[in-house]
C-alpha cells in the first residue's frame, strides 16, 4: 500500500509539473474538474493567481490554472456564478454575481482575494459590470431589460442613468460593456437586439453607433443579421480601436471609436467573444462554440488554434494573462490553458 501511494504521489507531481511547464503552442486541460466555467479573471500584478467562475461559485488558482481551491460565494444556495470582475488596481477586490434556486443571488463583493464576501443591493439581472481604472468606486453596470445603472461608492449605492427615449429604455438587454482604456468618460456597449451604444459623458447620455442592419451587402444572399452583440474589446493602447463580437455576423471592427464598420473575416459569423492580449494590441483571440482562433494583425488574418475536442466542450469565456503569456479558455468541462510563450 505504501508502494503504490507513493507511486500515486510521483505520478500526480510529475502530471502537475508537465502542466506547469507546457510548451508553447500546446493545450492543457485541468480543473475545475466537471464544472462548467462562465468567467474568467486574471491578478493584472500577478499572472500566477487566476480566477474562474461557475457552477458552485468560484475557483482560484496561485499557480497559473495548474491547480485550484474553491471559494464560496455569500450564501450556500449559490449555484452558479457567471459574471466576475477584478478591480484593475487593488487585485483583492472582486466583484461577483451569483445565481441561487431560492432567492440568495445577487452581486458580491470580496476586498480580500475571494475569501469572503459581501452582498451589494445591485439588481439580480445585471449582465456585465466595468470598474473605472481611474476612479476604483465608480462602476458601470447593464442590466437585462433595466438599461444602466451607476455607482460611485464602490456598490453600496445605484442609480439608473442614460433613460433619454429613442436610445435606452427599460426594456433595454445590455449584454457587453467596456471603458475606453484612455478615457473613463467614454464606454460603450453592446445590446441582445444587435446594437452598439456609445457615451461620452459617464454613462449619461449615448448615441447609437451600430445596428443590427448596418453594413450589410445588398449581393450577398446570406442572412447577415446581427442577433446579438457577445462582446466587446478596445485595444489599451489604440482606443479608437474596438473589436465587437456577434452572433451572426462574426466579428467587426472599427478603427475611430465606432464611427465606421468593417466586417472581418466571413468565415467565422458566430462569434462568442474577442480578446486583445494586453501586450501586443494587434493580436487577437476570439472563441466559437467550439474553436478558438488567433489573428496576429489586428484581425485581418485569424488561425484556428486548434482546441481540443476531447474535452467535448462549450466555450464560454476566453481571457489572457497579462504577462501575455497563457491563454485561458472556460468551458463546460472546467479550464484549459494555451501556453503563448514562455
Amino acid at each position: 500500500m505504501k508502494k503504490s501511494f507513493a507511486s500515486l504521489v510521483f505520478s500526480l507531481y510529475f502530471i502537475s509539473l508537465a502542466v506547469a511547464n507546457a510548451s508553447p503552442g500546446q493545450w492543457t486541460t485541468h480543473g475545475p474538474s466537471g464544472k462548467a466555467i462562465f468567467a474568467l479573471a486574471v491578478d493584472p500584478s500577478n499572472p500566477k493567481i487566476v480566477y474562474a467562475a461557475g457552477d458552485g461559485g468560484i475557483f482560484k488558482s496561485t499557480d497559473e490554472g495548474t491547480t485550484w481551491t474553491f471559494l464560496p460565494v455569500g450564501s450556500p444556495d449559490i449555484w452558479t456564478v457567471r459574471l466576475l470582475v477584478i478591480d484593475p488596481q487593488y487585485p483583492q477586490c472582486l466583484y461577483a454575481r451569483g445565481g441561487s434556486y431560492i432567492g440568495g443571488g445577487g452581486l458580491f463583493k470580496s476586498t480580500d482575494g475571494g475569501e469572503t464576501w459581501s452582498l451589494l443591493p445591485a439588481p439580480a439581472r445585471l449582465q456585465s459590470l466595468v470598474i473605472d481604472p481611474q476612479h476604483l468606486t465608480v462602476l458601470y453596470g447593464g442590466v437585462s431589460s433595466a438599461g444602466f445603472i451607476k455607482s460611485v461608492d464602490g456598490g453600496v449605492k445605484w442609480t439608473v442613468i442614460g433613460l433619454e427615449p429613442g436610445v435606452t429604455s427599460w426594456n433595454l438587454d445590455v449584454s457587453a460593456l467596456v471603458l475606453d482604456p484612455t478615457d473613463a468618460a467614454i464606454l460603450y456597449a453592446g445590446t441582445l437586439d444587435g446594437g452598439v451604444l456609445k457615451s461620452t459623458d459617464a454613462g449619461t447620455t449615448w448615441v447609437s453607433i451600430l445596428w443590427a442592419g448596418d453594413n450589410q451587402p445588398m449581393e450577398d444572399p446570406r442572412d447577415l443579421r446581427i442577433y446579438s452583440i457577445n462582446a466587446i474589446a478596445a485595444a489599451p493602447t489604440r482606443p479608437t480601436s474596438l473589436y465587437v463580437s456577434t452572433q451572426g455576423r462574426g466579428i467587426l471592427k472599427s478603427t475611430d471609436g465606432g464611427t465606421s464598420w468593417q466586417e472581418l473575416d466571413r468565415n467565422l459569423l458566430n462569434v462568442l467573444t474577442v480578446t486583445i492580449d494586453p501586450t501586443a494590441p494587434a493580436v487577437l483571440y476570439a472563441a466559437a462554440y467550439d474553436s478558438v482562433f488567433m489573428s496576429t494583425d489586428s484581425g485581418e488574418y485569424w488561425q484556428n488554434l486548434q482546441f481540443p475536442s476531447v474535452t467535448a466542450p462549450s466555450i464560454n469565456a476566453i481571457t489572457v494573462n497579462p504577462a501575455g503569456t497563457a491563454l485561458y479558455v472556460g468551458t463546460n468541462n472546467g479550464v484549459s490553458v494555451y501556453r503563448l510563450r514562455e
